[in-house]
């Protein structure tokens, strides 16, 4: 995502409800929603899926990939939102 899609990186990080609800998105080459706006998108072919535990650890192969826009990133680290320095 953008520097600028705080709001939308949020939404998609809480649980529970429609997360695509007034979100704009076309379908990707193998169906997978790509979101308006972000700045790069991987489009991936799941070929193996290993057990951890409580989750599961999916490993694909990218079919597809670009890097539509120009801009800063949106980085979330050390549980906060942060920016690249110049």
């Amino acid at each position: 995502l953008a520097s600028d899609q705080e709001a939308l990186s949020r939404k998609f990080a809480v649980s529970g409800g429609n997360k695509f609800e007034g979100v704009s998105y076309k379908a990707g080459a193998n169906g997978a929603p790509i979101l308006d706006g972000a700045l790069a998108y991987l489009e991936c072919k799941v070929t193996t899926a290993i057990d951890g535990g409580d989750h599961t650890i999916y490993i694909g192969e990218i079919e597809q990939a670009e890097t539509p826009h120009e801009g800063k990133p949106l980085l979330f680290f050390r549980g906060g939102y942060r920016e690249l320095g110049d």
